[in-house]
């Protein structure tokens, strides 16, 4: 996997991901192999959750995967529990009026630094300064990530790839401190 896609793209471009992911495992392909051995809770240590086991890769491609194991790596490389998680959210992005869609949206505009966006969303939604978000996340215990608007100004901490402070950070920051942002994170 080389980039992820759009946070409001339809489940079956996450599907394609994992197919192509299982294809990949099935043909021996390098990238594959590690991606499962990175991201595959199978391969991870116990203590440190985040890194995969020092395992040989011959050791690895003894594991018998399937798709559903394809589905569950991808899953774990955006940060959630399982692919029932994903799925669920995923819906919810799609749904444009729900709540987690306009957070989500929200989110985008601060990662991006869309100053007047994100000003907009907040004239219309004012509760959104102090939404959090709703992704249920495979650390342990599962819990809800819970990251508001202002932890995404300087990168939220569990979503690698959203990980984007934005050039204006102090601009976002000052949008939603006045929009009475919770500072007491």
């Amino acid at each position: 996997m080389k980039e992820h896609v759009p946070y409001n793209a339809p489940l079956s471009a996450y599907q394609a991901q994992a197919d192509a992911l299982f294809a990949g495992w099935r043909a021996g392909d390098e990238e594959a192999v590690r991606f499962f051995w990175q991201k595959h809770p199978r391969f991870r240590r116990s203590d440190v959750l985040w890194l995969p086991k020092q395992i040989a890769k011959e050791d690895i491609l003894k594991e018998p995967m399937t798709a559903d194991d394809a589905r569950l790596a991808l899953a774990y490389w955006y940060d959630f529990r399982d692919w029932d998680a994903l799925s669920e959210w995923v819906g919810a992005t799609r749904d444009k009026n729900s709540e987690v869609s306009g957070f989500e949206t929200a989110v985008e505009a601060v990662i991006s630094g869309d100053a007047p966006a994100l000003e907009q969303m907040l004239r219309a939604h004012p509760d959104l300064v102090r939404a959090r978000s709703t992704r249920v996340t495979w650390w342990k215990p599962p819990q809800r990530h819970s990251a508001t608007l202002l932890h995404y100004v300087g990168a939220n901490g569990v979503e690698g790839y959203r990980e984007k402070t934005p050039a204006n950070a102090v601009e976002i920051a000052t949008k939603l401190l006045k929009a009475e942002a919770d500072d007491d994170l």
